[in-house]
């Protein structure tokens, strides 16, 4: 066989080697685009969700878009009173009963004191007219028949009050006014 010869074998060998190769090349790129188009469907389903989440969130942005528009905080505020009210209508009269309750009883209490201290005033007055005025009037009566010396000795030997400034004040207006005068003192 000369070499003539086996050129149009080797074509045909080369062609039917091409050929295969070119077929199991086409089924190679046939499963790649069988898995394109898997790939693409899946694709597509996802966008299609994808598609209808984002037009279910249109409608509830819509919705509270609407409502925000339409909110009111007085009708809001009206409810969640309404609701208070209602859970706690009870508890809210029992508060409000017991409140009247305890004021009530201050107000007699007051009363009371205020009673109490206008007696206590009464009975304190009534004991400086008895007790105290008398008293004081036979002490300054007394001081003033005494010496000078002897009733000065007295006085120091009081302990500090209103009582022993009232004296003072006393036996000085009366040593003022009868200046190296004896005194003669007449009880009235």
């Amino acid at each position: 066989m000369e070499l003539s010869e086996l050129v149009p074998l080797a074509n045909t060998v080369i062609l039917v080697f091409i050929f295969f190769y070119q077929k199991f090349k086409n089924a190679v790129l046939l499963d790649r685009i069988g898995q394109q188009e898997r790939l693409l469907s899946e694709t597509r389903g996802l966008v299609e969700k994808q598609a209808t989440a984002i037009d279910g969130q249109a409608k509830v942005v819509d919705t509270a878009l609407k409502y925000t528009e339409s909110f009111s905080a007085d009708k809001l505020e009206t409810i969640i009173k309404r609701e208070v009210e209602s859970e706690f209508k009870q508890k809210i009269s029992d508060i409000e009963q017991n409140h009247q309750q305890e004021k009530e009883e201050l107000l007699l209490k007051s009363s009371a004191f205020s009673e109490l201290a206008e007696e206590s005033i009464t009975y304190s007055n009534e004991m400086l007219e008895r007790h105290y005025k008398p008293l004081m009037n036979s002490v300054i009566w007394y001081l003033l028949s005494l010496e000078i010396d002897a009733r000065n000795h007295f006085i120091e030997t009081m302990k500090d009050s209103e009582a022993k400034k009232i004296i003072i004040a006393v036996i000085e207006e009366v040593d003022e006014k009868y200046a190296g005068q004896k005194v003669t003192l007449t009880k009235a």
